[in-house]
């Protein structure tokens, strides 16, 4: 039986719908994995999955699963994303921002960084960067990674001034060992913000919601 380490750090109290939805998801996985649940409660990000990496390497789990706490996910998500480790290292669900310009979150690397345009239900994208919040990595790779795994914030000489989140650099560091990051546009995840829940899916429909919001602001 597989080992997987359900990975959930956070600072504030968990939304009640993401607290039920969480339950429903790991009671759904009791009989088909031997299930390790590590949290941890106001640290920052990177030193949160670093003491969680830890952990899960003690246990000797052959999966990390991080699941934020703001996040909706679906029931079988857990499964698509084992099925995807035979292609990658590094395999997540499609992820919108919360806030902003509610985007997909995925991204790819040539002369410099882009976004990936994902729209939900139309296969598998192999990236550079995706986001963390229902991410599972083989556990395997941190064998050849060398700690500390995140930081908060990176810059890079040869990036300029740009500066990295925690995800991307890890991202960044399993690509150069030749390893894949993966995005499954089947797993729909919704990202909890006030006050709407932004799915992939209704992401462009939310955009115009706020955006018409805005305009009746500025004409009060």
């Amino acid at each position: 039986m597989k080992k997987i380490a359900i990975a959930i750090h956070g600072t504030n109290n968990v939304d009640f719908g993401a607290y039920v939805n969480h339950l429903n998801f790991i009671a759904g996985l009791t009989n088909q994995y031997e299930l390790f649940l590590i949290t941890t409660k106001n640290v920052k990000i990177a030193e949160a999955r670093n003491l969680i990496i830890d952990k899960a390497l003690g246990l000797n789990c052959d999966y990390i699963l991080f699941l934020d706490t703001d996040h909706i996910v679906p029931i079988d998500m857990l499964f698509r994303l084992i099925a995807l480790m035979e292609h990658a290292k590094v395999a997540s669900g499609l992820i919108c921002r919360r806030r902003g310009e509610l985007d997909v979150i995925g991204y790819v690397k040539d002369e410099g960084w882009h976004k990936v345009d994902i729209k939900p239900n139309t296969g598998f994208y192999f990236v550079d960067s995706c986001a963390f919040g229902c991410t599972l990595i083989d556990m395997s790779v941190f064998a050849e990674l060398v700690k500390p795994y995140f930081y908060d914030d990176v810059c890079f000489a040869d990036e300029g001034t740009s500066r990295f989140r925690g995800d991307t650099y890890f991202c960044m560091n399993v690509r150069q060992l030749g390893h894949k990051v993966i995005i499954d546009s089947g797993i729909e995840v919704g990202h909890i913000g006030e006050p709407y829940v932004v799915y992939p899916s209704t992401c462009m429909k939310l955009k115009e919601i706020v955006a018409s919001d805005i305009l009746k602001l500025t004409h009060v």
